[in-house]
């Protein structure tokens, strides 16, 4: 007699994994990692002194989303959850996780003044120059989403942007005096 291997039950929708917030340049962005089961989500975000219940939710299609046009010094809170192609409702909540835009006003700090992208808009390769050592740089489109990662070292590094398509990006440059993030423009 043949041992019969482990079917799971199907009743059971499997939560979200890694949820995660990037806060720059008054922009937030939510991200999380997909299950295989799930054909969409919904992220429900608010006002971190309310109870999760009265939270805002939308219901979306992709695995991040960008808020704009959140207050400074407020803390706010979010969590998501997938809805199951197998027809068994929605996942558990995820952790809810907290941000805030911490007194931005858009006033240039000074690692956003002495740090440049050349050429922009770009044709192929950029130089990226900053007064203070580079140590990494981050491209990530306007959906969220991290289109290509770098490690630096030194205050001039070259970035090839030939797999890259034409568009407008967000590039994070994490310097060791601080961070800032620059909108580059790709033709």
């Amino acid at each position: 007699m043949g041992l019969t291997p482990y079917d799971p039950p199907h009743d059971t929708c499997p939560e979200v994994s890694t949820f995660r917030v990037s806060v720059f340049d008054g922009l937030v962005q939510l991200m999380w990692d997909g299950v295989a089961d799930h054909e969409e989500w919904q992220l429900a975000w608010g006002l971190a002194s309310s109870q999760p219940e009265t939270f805002q939710v939308l219901d979306i299609h992709t695995t991040y989303r960008t808020l704009t046009n959140l207050d400074s010094n407020v803390l706010y809170a979010a969590r998501v959850r997938g809805k199951c192609n197998n027809g068994s409702g929605y996942s558990e909540w995820s952790d809810t996780v907290q941000f805030m835009l911490e007194g931005y006003q858009g006033i240039e700090s000074p690692v956003d003044q002495n740090t440049l992208i050349m050429p922009n808009p770009a044709h192929g390769d950029v130089s990226v120059v900053s007064s203070f050592q580079i140590i990494s740089i981050e491209i990530y489109g306007m959906d969220g989403r991290k289109l290509n990662e770098q490690q630096c070292s030194g205050s001039e590094t070259r970035i090839d942007l030939s797999s890259i398509p034409k568009g407008t990006y967000i590039v994070r440059i994490h310097t060791a005096k601080g961070n800032t993030a620059k909108k580059l423009t790709v033709e």
